[in-house]
């Protein structure tokens, strides 16, 4: 039998000990957002440790699960970090801190990789910058900055593995080049002595202690432990029981590659926000975590370590020992969906519009494991939220009632379902992009016809808002005669003082009118309301329509960037697409004939996609 050993160690404490990876463990595949990510940590840390208000004693990285044999400790688990730290040590300068051995994919004797073992002897270009918007620059630089080393260095080989370690290398040399020296003794500092990983060390003994349990006594202030991590170990402990070594190797082997295409495909935040509501922090990166919760549920109070406990039970229980198959088969039906155009738009707005999660959308297809029968469930799930009387919107919905201000979080929901269907009706080669929905900070409703304008600077500008307002005059039916009247003596009133080159007081007579045709035109009624982020709402506020179109034209040509994002139906509203085309007679006011199209469409459209 074997004891388990659960403690922390500082990376100090690594100095010397000669690791070994296995053959069944997958080549080093860090990119470059992993290497970034974990610098930043440190350095983060290092900054904190300053503070007189930071009192966390370390900062904790994932667990090292190993397994003592001789001098060697086999890395059962943390090869990524191990050999990453490995990196950053060498690009500190402190070489060969431990040994990396490896059982098939090195190139020497003893198991090293010449190149991983001599990398702090090789140059880093000074030229190439890290591109914190867009890694993939960085990453193309680099490549062709290696091609041209190799040509360099005939005796460097050109391999994959290579490739990542040399990739890794110039992240953390490029990095620490732009802290000072003082600050990259206290990184260093940081690193060796208050950076710990968690220390799981198998050894041959004869008593049996439960899987992992001790892990749970390190909680560190600045990450708690995972419960992906502790339940990935409880699966990788449980192979290493199987006596026949080759049948062991080829289970690990295979279980680590579907961990991480799984774990790979729910980093695609494209995915992920299809099938969770749920904006994931810093502290948990394993979103495999989203798979034993919808098996094995989330227990009272969110226990964030709940599926874990019943892992660990039924890992003691011999008779009812977890299958990894039941969590590639809940990931390949999620991956169905996915890829399911229909099924994709209807889960994502379920969820996305917090009518069910996703366990609940699982526990409705295992009942009925029928994709047809699956569809209309979605639907009628989402038709209870907003249809009524068969074929009509629930009143808190009508598009006749609701009201700018009184109406806010209706009329958004309204508008987001609005956007899924028409990108489902009428954009027959795109999905509907859930996770540019979650990532927006701040959604405003935005006035096609704006409720008032911004004071214009030249007079050239009041002359061309007062040309559009009379267009907008024009509209008002005879019912409202009396304030047409007052409308038409404030343009008396507007007129002279733009022959006397009076821009503040002309400025004062164009809010006068706009505020009495806000009334008037119905401006506060979603007929006049489209959704936008509030990047994108600073660009267009306080603008006549016309000018809002030619900034969403211009927009159109530049990368916005994750914090904006123009919805489907608003490019189209301010393109005129709703519009019926015998009532584009003109682009530049959004008139009485366009709202009503416009209102008309967004129950038309959603009405459509449900029923």
């Amino acid at each position: 039998m074997e004891e388990k050993e659960t403690s922390t160690k500082t990376v100090a404490e690594l100095k010397c000990y000669n690791f070994l990876i296995e053959k069944y463990q997958r080549g080093y595949r860090w990119g470059i957002q992993e290497v970034v990510d974990l610098l930043e940590d440190i350095n983060e840390y290092t900054d904190q440790r300053n503070s007189k208000d930071f009192f966390a004693n370390f900062y904790c990285l994932q667990p090292l699960v190993v397994k003592t044999t001789g001098d060697q400790k086999e890395l059962i688990d943390g090869q990524q970090r191990a050999t990453t730290l490995y990196i950053i040590l060498s690009a500190l300068g402190l070489r060969n801190f431990y040994t990396l051995s490896y059982a098939t994919r090195g190139n020497c004797d003893d198991g090293k990789n010449i190149f991983l073992d001599e990398i702090s002897n090789y140059k880093y270009s000074e030229e190439i910058l890290i591109n914190h918007k867009d890694y993939s620059i960085t990453d193309n630089e680099i490549f062709n900055y290696w091609k041209k080393f190799c040509e360099e260095n005939n005796a460097i080989e050109n391999s994959v593995d290579n490739f990542y370690f040399f990739r890794a290398y110039q992240i953390c040399k490029i990095y620490l080049k732009n802290l000072d020296l003082e600050f990259i003794e206290n990184f260093k500092d940081t690193l060796l002595n208050h950076t710990r990983v968690i220390w799981y060390e198998k050894v041959l003994q004869e008593e049996d202690e439960s899987v992992a349990s001790s892990f749970l006594k390190f909680n560190d202030g600045k990450i708690s432990l995972e419960q992906a991590e502790l339940i990935k170990a409880l699966f990788v402990l449980d192979i290493n029981n199987e006596k026949d070594i080759t049948r062991q190797n080829y289970e690990l082997n295979t279980f680590a590659e579907e961990w991480n295409e799984i774990e790979h495909n729910l980093q695609n935040d494209r995915f992920w926000y299809f099938v969770s509501n749920k904006k994931y922090s810093d502290e948990e990166a394993n979103r495999i975590n989203l798979l034993f919760e919808i098996i094995k549920g989330r227990g009272i109070n969110d226990d964030r370590l709940h599926a874990y406990r019943l892992y660990n039970d039924a890992f003691k229980n011999s008779d009812e020992k977890p299958s990894w198959n039941e969590i590639g088969n809940l990931y390949s039906r999620l991956e169905e969906w996915f890829q399911n155009r229909r099924i994709y738009h209807l889960v994502g707005a379920i969820i996305n519009l917090d009518l069910k999660n996703i366990e609940n959308l699982n526990e409705e297809f295992e009942k009925i494991e029928n994709k047809e029968k699956f569809e209309e469930e979605l639907k009628k799930i989402l038709s209870t939220e907003f249809i009524e009387n068969g074929n009509h919107l629930k009143e808190k919905y009508d598009t006749n009632k609701l009201k700018y201000g009184d109406d806010n979080v209706n009329i958004t929901r309204l508008l987001i379902l609005f956007n899924i269907a028409v990108t489902e009706i009428k954009d027959p080669y795109n999905q509907f992009p859930f996770n540019r929905l979650k990532n927006i900070k701040t959604w405003t409703l935005e006035h096609i016809l704006a409720q008032n304008v911004e004071d214009f600077d030249e007079m050239k500008d009041v002359k061309i808002f007062r040309d559009d307002l009379r267009e907008m005059v024009a509209e008002i039916n005879k019912d409202e005669s009396q304030k047409s009247e007052k409308i038409s003596g404030y343009f008396s009133d507007l007129n002279e003082q733009i022959e006397k080159d009076n821009l503040k007081s002309s400025n004062e007579y164009l809010k006068a009118i706009t505020k009495e045709l806000t009334e008037i035109l119905r401006l506060h009624e979603i007929e006049n309301i489209c959704l936008l982020d509030n990047v994108s709402n600073i660009k267009f506020g306080k603008k006549i329509f016309k000018r809002k179109r030619n900034i969403l034209l211009g927009m159109d040509k530049i990368e916005l960037g994750e914090d904006a994002y123009i919805p489907l139906t608003t490019r189209l509203v301010f393109q005129k697409s709703f519009s019926k085309s015998e009532n584009i007679n003109q682009m530049v006011y959004w008139s009485e004939n366009d709202r009503e199209d416009y209102r008309n469409a967004i129950s038309e459209k959603i009405q459509e996609f449900l029923l």
